[in-house]
């Protein structure tokens, strides 16, 4: 009998430990965390490869030169002045944009125009739809 009390008591705590860890063992991801971020731009990176038909070879130039456009981004995040920041922001955007085209074919050039403008009508769309459910 307390044998099978013993057991009983080990198999429960047992059970209880093993659950707990299971549900440690799940990330969650906090809105506007690193984590989500890296996925948000792998994302776009990602449609921007389908859309553009794009090489591996170009994937990483263009990697490279994001990567390089948020570290500019991230030393320039120590300025005060607002519209310095957003100044600047808006040079980096134009910056980044010239190097990604230049990476690109001519007809992926034309390609990618069409996909921005694609983009921003979505996220146009996006932003209606919320002030609609609001």
């Amino acid at each position: 009998m307390k044998f099978i009390l013993r057991f009983l008591v080990v198999f429960v705590a047992l059970t209880f430990v093993s659950v707990h860890f299971s549900f440690a063992q799940t990330t969650y991801t906090v809105k506007g965390s690193k984590s989500e971020k890296k996925t948000r731009i792998s994302k776009k990176l990602q449609e921007m490869k389908d859309a553009l038909s794009l090489s591996d070879e170009q994937i990483v130039k263009i990697q490279t030169l994001t990567k390089e456009s948020r570290e500019q981004g991230k030393a320039a995040a120590s300025e005060t002045d607002a519209k310095a920041k957003r100044a600047a922001s808006k040079e980096r955007s134009k910056t980044l944009e010239s190097n990604i085209i230049a990476v690109l074919t001519p007809d992926q050039a034309k390609k990618y125009e069409q996909w921005k403008l694609d983009q921003k009508e979505e996220r146009k769309h996006r932003r209606e739809e919320k002030k609609e459910h609001k």
